[in-house]
């Protein structure tokens, strides 16, 4: 894993380069992020399309508002903060409508993925479900994004103490979940 500062510097020509017309700029971007932006959007919208989605929705917003971002700031939590509000519209979406149709090929599909989670192997992502929301949130950004306490918490708009708290809660519940 590249060291978070490289990351952020490559992130911050990358975002500057898609704001100048770059056209390399957003795949440089990518390839930094791409995973990243995967896991938090997976964390609140737990569902591997709706998060393939979002980083695609996540990229074409970048593309729209890089002449936004200030130069120097804080690369990765930027895109990362696209990414989260990405993922809740899709999240207020979902809930917003859901025709009859979709609820019962939903249905369907929780049952089938449910019967497929009792005959496979344990796994992060059924671990990760035994956390909350918020937990599942933190947890990602923390390991799966690298990111520490002080910009998750301005990510999530909580205090350090309490992105700490959770975070240490979360371990402890993923630590109980596996003895």
């Amino acid at each position: 894993m590249a060291h978070p500062f490289y990351v952020n510097h490559v992130c911050d020509k990358a975002i500057v380069g898609i704001a100048e017309g770059d056209v390399n700029a957003l795949s440089v971007l990518y390839d930094q992020l791409s995973r990243q932006i995967y896991f938090v959007a997976y964390a609140i919208v737990n569902n591997h399309h709706d998060a393939e989605d979002v980083l695609q929705q996540t990229l074409c917003e970048i593309v729209k508002n890089a002449h936004r971002y200030q130069k120097g700031t804080n690369a990765r939590a930027w895109v990362l903060g696209i990414a989260r509000n990405q993922a809740l519209l899709v999240c207020r979406d979902r809930k917003a409508y859901l025709p009859l149709e979709e609820l019962e090929n939903d249905a369907s599909a929780y049952r089938a993925e449910k019967d497929a989670e009792l005959l496979s192997s344990l796994t992060m992502f059924d671990a990760l479900n035994t956390l909350s929301e918020e937990e599942k949130q933190i947890v990602l950004l923390r390991i799966e994004s690298g990111l520490k306490c002080k910009e998750i918490a301005e990510l999530l708009h909580i205090t350090v103490s309490s992105a700490e708290k959770k975070y240490q809660r979360a371990l402890k519940k993923l630590k109980t979940y596996y003895s």
